[in-house]
């Protein structure tokens, strides 16, 4: 774990980049191009939520990745679910020969796929963030180094 140099600790810094240029910018805030002002521990601009991600909603972020990736989870097992009671329902025969029978197998495909990909990036963000938390060294930080 790699910690800023205390120097940055002690400087008073201002935010050349923000409307108002006596605002004072606290060691390891960083100014965001979409927002307009400075965020303390800066992550990323999220387009998800629109917004920056920092100190104060990382927590807020996770949440809302861990639930995003569940969904998914489930929407791929319900795909699954629903894909076998079409194709081993009490006539299969029958069902066949019905017009909605290939959307149905098509719409349950893509539905698995899609889901299984939102669990999987979810599930990279999260990691992400939680190594990030572990080091306490934000990806705007890391870039800085």
């Amino acid at each position: 774990m790699r910690a800023p140099a205390q120097s940055e600790y002690f400087k008073n810094k201002f935010c050349e980049k923000c409307e108002n240029k006596e605002t004072w910018k606290p060691p390891r805030a960083h100014h965001c191009r979409e927002c307009g002002f400075c965020v303390f521990k800066m992550d990323h601009h999220c387009p998800w939520i629109n917004n920056c991600l920092g100190q104060r909603n990382l927590k807020y972020f996770l949440q809302f990745c861990s639930y995003t990736g569940l969904a998914a989870i489930y929407l791929s097992i319900m795909m699954v679910l629903t894909f076998m009671f079409v194709i081993m329902s009490a006539k299969p025969r029958i069902h066949m020969n019905e017009p909605w029978y290939p959307y149905v197998f098509v719409m349950c495909l893509v539905a698995f796929v899609e889901g299984l990909l939102f669990a999987y990036f979810t599930y990279e963000m999260a990691t992400e963030q939680m190594e990030s938390i572990e080091n306490n060294q934000s990806y705007v930080d890391d870039l800085k180094n």
